[in-house]
């Protein structure tokens, strides 16, 4: 039960079980989150989806464990269990058991809604006519009236809320499939006949949004709500009508305040003498705007391209002596960029993995070795089967066709580095000594340049970065 909660590593030793199981076991694995389970698992397994019940066969089962059971309910009582259940059995069984500890194996219509909770108060009713026509000091008189009794708000609002929603379905043209009395839709009918829709969900929105924090016998929140509905101002137009679309923006000249467009024109200034008896100079034309050149496609590209930094593969390790690559290995190798840019389109983790420093190892019928520098990046990659999937899609798709890929530590990646180019910048020296004195020993020129730090990322796979 409950199987989404594993873990990828109890998934992961499952998966070998679940492809070739014994004969005489049947796995049944139960979740309510069907999307948390790994598609390694779900595609080897038969997915079945339990549904709610239906309210005629939670009555029916109700029915026949209290006959079972030699308890008596009233009629109307196993329908109120099945409307409290919500379509579980489980549920309704419980209830049944607990009405039955609680009043005896009598259950009459009055016991089963004390137990269950329910407020059947005429009052309901008459609130739900009051919201639906926001008639404020009829809501508020009800409500005083129900605290005053000492009656559960909450409870009561419930009932009205769920008054509001029968309104409604009887509003759009529905009744039948609520299952109600004859007394009831008589009562019920002549109020959704003569309100609007856009009023029944106004009260629905208004009264079934309440939060009693915690006091379900304050009748403050639902006095504050029923005043807010009442207050607002009545729909316009039915809640079942297509709205219109917005109507379209007028153009900017349009939109201008009409006392700029009536404002005087401004009053042209005199040209001031110039000391002398000398004009001003004649004002200068202004120059008509030139247009935008817009550089060659082929330019653009090549500017891109240029500001564009590339990415560096890793560099190759010095292989042993003697070892001849096959073509598909050389192919492969000279394409491990293309690789790595695959695996990190179908997986982030997979292409960090492969922009390590690793190197394709070996090519050997359907099966290619991936070399990594130290055995932390081989777990990462074997931990994961979604890395490993993406890995073996990338190589695929550059091979060709169908391969196997297996991440494994290659003692070649953990020597030295390839030396720099010869155009790098020389390496810092370390600090000279006396004249005439020896240099330092190997392990104090580490020490003092940080070299320690960088030996430990090295052996956890980092890779140099070139100058």
């Amino acid at each position: 039960d409950e199987v989404h909660m594993l873990t990828d590593a109890a998934f992961n030793a499952l998966l070998k079980t679940l492809e070739e199981p014994p004969g005489h076991v049947i796995f049944v694995l139960a979740t309510t989150e069907p999307h948390r389970i790994p598609p390694t698992i779900s595609s080897r397994c038969q997915r079945f989806d339990f549904r709610r019940a239906s309210m005629p066969a939670l009555v029916e089962r109700i029915a026949m464990i209290a006959e079972g059971e030699g308890i008596s309910v009233a009629e109307g009582g196993p329908e109120l269990i099945a409307r409290q259940a919500g379509g579980s059995f489980r549920d309704a069984v419980n209830l049944l058991d607990q009405l039955a500890a609680y009043h005896g194996s009598e259950l009459d219509l009055e016991a089963v809604q004390l137990g269950l909770g329910l407020v059947v108060d005429d009052r309901a009713t008459a609130l739900a006519r009051a919201a639906v026509s926001r008639d404020l000091p009829a809501g508020l008189a009800l409500l005083s009236s129900v605290r005053d009794d000492g009656i559960e708000v909450r409870a009561f609002v419930r009932e009205v809320v769920q008054t509001l929603r029968t309104l409604l379905l009887l509003r759009a043209g529905g009744g039948e499939e609520l299952g109600l009395s004859d007394a009831q839709l008589a009562e019920l009918r002549p109020i959704a006949g003569e309100t609007q829709a856009a009023d029944i969900v106004a009260a629905l929105r208004a009264l079934g949004e309440i939060d009693f924090a915690g006091d379900a016998y304050d009748a403050l929140p639902a006095e504050i709500a029923f005043a807010s509905l009442a207050v607002g101002l009545p729909a316009e137009a039915d809640a079942l009508a297509t709205p219109e679309a917005p109507a379209p923006a007028a153009p900017a000249a349009a939109q201008q305040a009409p006392g700029r467009r009536e404002a005087a024109p401004r009053r042209e200034r005199a040209p001031r003498q110039q000391r002398g008896g000398q004009q001003p100079p004649a004002p200068r034309e202004p120059r008509p705007p030139q247009p935008r050149r817009e550089p060659a496609p082929e330019a653009a590209a090549a500017e891109q391209r240029a500001a564009t930094p590339a990415r560096r593969a890793p560099p190759p390790p010095v292989l042993p002596e003697g070892e001849d690559a096959s073509p598909e290995l050389a192919a492969l190798r000279e394409r491990h960029a293309e690789i790595r840019d695959g695996a990190r389109a179908a997986h982030q983790t997979a292409g960090a993995l492969l922009n390590s420093r690793c190197y394709i190892k070996s090519f050997e019928g359907d099966t290619v070795e991936i070399g990594f520098q130290s055995k932390l990046l081989v777990e990462k990659a074997l931990g994961d089967p979604a890395v490993l999937e993406a890995m073996r899609t990338a190589v695929g798709g550059v091979a060709g066709r169908e391969v196997k890929v297996v991440p494994v530590v290659w003692e070649v990646l953990q020597g030295a580095a390839p030396p720099r180019p010869a155009a790098a910048a020389p390496a810092a020296q370390p600090p000279a000594g006396p004249p005439g004195s020896a240099p330092p020993p190997p392990e104090r020129q580490v020490r003092e340049r940080g070299g320690h730090l960088f030996e430990e990322a090295r052996r956890l796979g980092a890779v140099p970065i070139e100058d």
